[in-house]
């Protein structure tokens, strides 16, 4: 059941960290055209990217979050499919 329960966390870890850094890309790119904004000129650069960071976050939060819940539900289903499995088995 430790094998069972080891393999869902791991999958877990490799797709958070698949769908973080898929979003960090994103955010990355959304940042670094609004730095390049001819509108931005003038502004303070720190606050530019600032704002743009929060802004392409909030934007991606939906989709990072569906993606995070799904997961977690892969891994919750896993889990419970190893415990009916281990007490099947008389344990």
């Amino acid at each position: 059941m430790r094998a069972e329960r080891r393999a869902a966390g791991d999958a877990f870890k490799k797709g958070k960290a698949a769908a973080q850094a898929e979003r960090t890309a994103k955010v990355k790119a959304a940042v670094d055209t609004a730095m390049k904004d001819p509108g931005a000129k003038g502004k303070d650069p720190l606050i530019v990217q600032r704002d743009a960071k929060n802004k392409a976050m909030k934007q991606t939060k939906p989709e990072y979050d569906a993606r995070i819940k799904q997961l977690s539900a892969e891994r919750k289903a896993a889990n419970e499919a190893a415990e009916k499995k281990y007490k099947s088995n008389g344990k």
